[in-house]
């Protein structure tokens, strides 16, 4: 459902949905509830959104416009600040030493960069294989049906 548009996605969880065998129906009502529709009126209780709606989560734009699906490169930044700060709390004079030092790292990078300085930060083969597989698919959205694109995308996708 990731690789749907937003407003396509409820409709792609419904044709999935009439494929679902018996015995993942749990599966299905509980991911409905809490990714793609909400949980229905009931009586006298008022329906609600979904807990994680589509927006947050959904990759379509981010494939069709090829930009990076994750925030590894801030996640990299906050492991490597808390090494060099070597606490998991430190108090706030060391926090605002350690920030002047990163800011002066960062003004040094950036001089570098207008001085045209190579930076070697090409990631991992396979997760650029698999980014550019999920453009290819992504770019036939629309083209072919909604269970054919859903199985293309399981093919690409290995969880392992």
């Amino acid at each position: 459902m990731a690789f749907f548009s937003v407003a396509d996605v409820p409709a792609a969880f419904n044709a999935l949905l009439r494929e679902c065998p018996a015995e993942l129906r749990g599966i299905y009502d509980n991911f409905k509830e809490y990714y793609i529709a909400g949980k229905p009126n009931s009586g006298r209780q008022r329906a609600t959104r979904p807990r994680h709606v589509p927006t947050l989560w959904n990759q379509f734009e981010t494939a069709v416009s090829k930009s990076r699906r994750t925030n590894n490169v801030s996640e990299d930044w906050h492991n490597r600040f808390q090494v060099v700060i070597g606490k998991h709390h430190p108090d706030l004079f060391t926090a605002i030493i350690e920030l002047q030092k990163e800011q002066g790292s960062a003004e040094v990078c950036i001089t570098e960069l207008a001085l045209a300085k190579k930076f070697k930060t090409a990631p991992n083969r396979k997760w650029t294989e698999l980014q550019h597989w999920l453009e290819g698919i992504a770019a036939e959205y629309g083209s072919i049906p909604t269970l054919e694109y859903l199985e293309r995308l399981g093919d690409t996708i290995n969880i392992s």
